[in-house]
């Protein structure tokens, strides 16, 4: 999810931005998820190795604001276009 060139310093709020997304299309019946998760940003990992997110800033970044969208050899061309349809009509609320 990138409405923005995406850094360290604005991760924040591109993650705001994209969690507000997943809402919008949630509310649609889209169900998303985040779409991958950075290793060193999980506890065990972070404590035992004594790791910021900060330590590997295009992961933090992956981690924050990616997007996974329902995507399944089944899905009907009518599922798909309505997927498509509702992401190209999503109007974010810029701050």
């Amino acid at each position: 999810f990138k409405p923005e060139e995406i850094t360290p310093v604005n991760v924040g709020k591109v993650n705001i931005l994209r969690n507000n997304f997943m809402d919008y299309l949630q509310q649609k019946g889209i169900s998303t998820r985040p779409g991958t998760h950075a290793v060193h940003m999980l506890g065990y990992y972070k404590n035992k190795y004594n790791i910021t997110q900060k330590d590997y800033p295009n992961a933090m970044i992956a981690d924050m604001c990616s997007i996974a969208f329902p995507l399944f050899p089944s899905m009907k061309d009518e599922e798909f276009n309505y997927i498509k349809d509702n992401i190209m009509n999503y109007k974010p609320e810029i701050n």
